[in-house]
């Protein structure tokens, strides 16, 4: 539990990834900005499902926090149902720079890929943007 004397996970992934990076440890990079994501996003989300659907059938609350609706279902529909706010729907190719960094941490975790140093970067900004807007979203 993040008791205010240690800086957020998130904050400490991110400056790790970027530590990564600039030595050349890029799948390392593009892991810790996943691990920030995760740990920002879907902490954000779970509170977002109890805050909003308190007297909802618990089962369905469960099913909306649970594996099998999957992250980018949350980042897309569950977060517009919740919020009126997508990741889908934000400018500028946001959504395809997020997909395409996705993809490479599944296959970095599960075939072992390589990355290189604009992926690292890549994943970078996606997460920082995530960040960003997760914190923007309301309570």
């Amino acid at each position: 539990m993040h008791d205010g004397t240690d800086p957020d996970v998130a904050a400490l992934n991110l400056l790790d990834a970027e530590y990564a990076m600039s030595i050349g440890r890029f799948r390392e990079a593009v892991l810790l900005c996943w691990g920030a994501i995760d740990a920002t996003f879907v902490r954000k989300f779970e509170r977002l499902v109890d805050d909003r659907l308190p007297g909802e059938w618990a089962d369905g609350r469960e099913f909306l926090k649970g594996i099998d609706f999957g992250l980018r279902h949350k980042m897309t529909t569950g977060l517009r149902l919740l919020t009126g706010r997508s990741l889908y729907a934000e400018p500028d190719g946001f959504w395809q720079d997020l997909s395409t960094s996705y993809g490479l941490r599944n296959r970095i975790i599960h075939d072992g890929q390589i990355a290189h140093e604009d992926d690292a970067k890549l994943a970078i900004k996606v997460a920082r943007k995530i960040v960003r807007i997760v914190a923007s979203l309301p309570a």
